[in-house]
């Protein structure tokens, strides 16, 4: 598969990967470290980016009973803002989740 069918967001990912394996040549290195340490940086905090989002998105949903959703609001000048609320489940169907205090509260 070439390069241009990933999407833009894994590109980046690919090439700092992609930049551990060629090391400079040697007597060429400009760090006295090792030559790919700002590749290994990146790509732990790309994984700790996407288990924080994996933690608050979709583990402390699922333990507190709860869902995120995205409400969309209009502001007067046209503008639309996006804010991410937490819904309870209702435990009996058909009631209104409003009415329902969060078990986490939000701070």
């Amino acid at each position: 598969m070439p390069w241009y069918c990933l999407s833009k967001k894994y590109q980046g990912a690919v090439l700092i990967y992609c930049s551990i394996r060629v090391p400079p040549e040697p007597g060429h290195g400009d760090v006295s470290f090792w030559y790919a340490t700002y590749c290994v940086a990146g790509l732990g905090i790309l994984a700790f980016c996407g288990a924080y989002y994996w933690v608050w998105i979709v583990f402390l949903p699922w333990l507190g009973g709860y869902t995120i959703v995205e409400e969309v609001e209009r502001l007067e000048d046209g503008a639309l803002t996006t804010q991410l609320k937490r819904k309870c489940y209702s435990p009996v169907v058909g009631t209104d989740t409003e009415e329902q205090q969060p078990l986490l509260a939000s701070t």
